[in-house]
């Protein structure tokens, strides 16, 4: 009986102090403050498109100062959303630790080609083909694609997949030109332009002797670029760079050079 009683005695006084403990906490919680919002950049090379002191200045600039506010108020979701809809960000991360601070963990796009078009206008494609427009703090060093096209069609929109989305050959094209020469690590140190010709033929201009070599169509890349590759290991030794004006690899099976 004696037991019993103690039990009870316990479990009376034991729960309005679990309670209070509880609300106490709860409290304390809601009024913690944020300490510092911190950003935290991932790049993907050494370009640099955009830099953590320009992913604060636009986050401040949009939430006000979050320093000093209480940590539940952070609009964290909300931060993270408008981080992400910056056209240089593939992805990000926005959280608080258990210090108070509250983190953006920014992953940078790769650009893989700057696009100049006829009328000078330009813009970025990323490695998954979305649309950067030509404004990053430092232009990255990727392939250049110019000529005869327009990108006025695509410039209305942002952030979107060329690939999948538009339905304009020459900057698809070029897309499929510059990612089979980045995934090349000789031609991506060779290759410094995409240009399309007159005749709507593919060329590309190295920074090797004074050729240009032709591509005609996009289609059949890898097997265009092997035997350009097995030209520059064969007769190249033999012939010296300057020697050709022009490299066509455009005719299936063969290589066609003009002195």
């Amino acid at each position: 009986m004696m037991k019993n009683s103690l039990h009870i005695i316990y479990w009376v006084a034991f729960i309005p102090a679990f309670f209070l403990l509880l609300g106490f906490v709860q409290k304390e919680s809601s009024a913690y403050q944020c300490q510092d919002f911190v950003v935290e950049m991932y790049y993907p090379g050494e370009d640099y498109l955009l830099t953590g002191e320009e992913v604060r200045h636009m986050v401040l600039q949009k939430f006000d100062t979050l320093t000093g506010k209480p940590l539940s108020s952070l609009p964290v979701s909300a931060i993270e959303q408008a981080i992400a809809h910056n056209p240089f960000v593939e992805n990000a991360e926005v959280y608080v630790t258990i210090n108070g601070i509250c983190v953006a963990k920014v992953y940078q796009r790769q650009a893989v080609i700057r696009l100049v078009d006829e009328l000078g206008r330009s813009m970025y494609l990323d490695k998954h083909g979305v649309i950067m427009p030509d404004e990053a703090s430092s232009p990255p060093r990727v392939l250049v694609g110019n000529g005869g096209f327009s990108l006025e069609s695509a410039m209305k929109d942002t952030v979107i997949t060329v690939v999948r989305e538009l339905e304009m050959p020459p900057i698809k094209d070029m897309y499929r030109i510059a990612m089979a020469v980045a995934q090349d690590k000789d031609l991506r140190n060779m290759v410094e332009q995409v240009y399309l010709n007159q005749e709507g033929e593919y060329e590309l201009i190295t920074k090797m002797g004074r050729h240009s070599v032709l591509l005609g169509d996009a289609r059949h890349l890898e097997e265009k670029l092997f035997r350009l590759k097995v030209f520059y290991e064969n007769a190249i030794p033999r012939g010296g760079w300057k020697k050709y004006r022009q490299i066509n690899l455009k005719f299936n099976n063969q290589v066609v050079c003009k002195y």
